[in-house]
């Protein structure tokens, strides 16, 4: 009885989420060559430059090292028709004074047809009014979209420091549809975050640990925030070097928590439409 009440329950959940469907628009960069060739991954030569890699994103960042005060804005899942909301977004964060040194994009910011889709968001995304760093989210690295997320975006798991911040962004998504961090990354993690300086510590990734949101797991939405590969580990981690900030995105909702002393949000959709998510205060 209870297996057949969790297969309803699954099939009724990709039902509604089969049916997130965007309208795309005209004007995108062409990205069919990633479609045709299993083995392309690096960019083709007329698109060479179009946008920054996060290696090269984070250095024109790190080199504003002037010790003044800091802004920048958070943004992820903003999948929506002809990236309306998110082309919205990005002319009012070029209106706000002073203007934010940079975007942070907690991932999803395609669907399926992904080669389609990219094509179109790297033309939303050719002319900023910062630099945008990158994560990866689950929708981003399907299909043909991790080798085009690779070729883009470079790296997805890096850092990089302004004055005595480090900022570390790091990919828990997988081609296999699983969610964490493994072994490796966390070792990583560790090397990145142990050093006493810089002393505040800000971390990124797309997806959730489960245990710090419970409160917005009710019910059928407890699905769609699984418990992370290493969960306990990460988050030993996070508070054992005093991370001040650790942000997600994933779920469309308003979240904050503090959690073993990190201030852990999740970000909201950023246009993507919203199923099955409770309403959170």
């Amino acid at each position: 009885m209870y297996r057949k009440r969790a297969m309803y329950m699954a099939f009724v959940i990709a039902l509604l989420t089969g049916r997130c469907t965007y309208s795309l628009g005209d004007g995108g960069y062409d990205l069919s060559q990633f479609r045709e060739s299993a083995e392309l991954s690096s960019v083709p030569d007329e698109l060479r430059d179009i946008v920054p890699t996060n290696g090269e994103a984070a250095r024109s960042i790190s080199a504003q090292n002037d010790g003044g005060d800091l802004r920048f804005v958070i943004i992820g899942d903003t999948i929506s028709d002809d990236n309306r909301t998110f082309r919205t977004f990005l002319g009012e964060i070029a209106a706000l004074d002073p203007r934010p040194s940079f975007i942070v994009h907690l991932g999803d910011r395609v669907v399926s047809p992904v080669v389609d889709y990219y094509g179109t968001y790297l033309k939303t995304i050719s002319d900023p009014p910062c630099p945008i760093l990158h994560v990866d989210g689950n929708h981003d690295v399907r299909e043909e979209g991790e080798r085009i997320s690779r070729a883009f975006f470079g790296d997805k798991d890096f850092f990089f420091d302004r004055d005595d911040m480090r900022f570390v962004f790091m990919s828990d998504v997988h081609g296999d549809g699983d969610f964490g961090f493994s072994r490796e990354q966390l070792g990583w993690l560790e090397d990145k975050l142990k050093a006493p300086s810089p002393s505040r510590k800000f971390f990124f990734a797309h997806v959730p640990p489960k245990a710090p949101f419970k409160r917005i797991n009710p019910g059928l939405s407890s699905l769609f925030t699984p418990r992370l590969e290493n969960e306990g580990e990460f988050l030993d981690i996070l508070a054992r070097h005093n991370v001040v900030l650790a942000a997600f995105g994933h779920r469309h909702v308003h979240a904050s928590v503090v959690h073993n002393g990190v201030l852990m949000i999740i970000t909201g959709g950023g246009g993507q439409r919203n199923f099955l998510e409770p309403a959170v205060k």
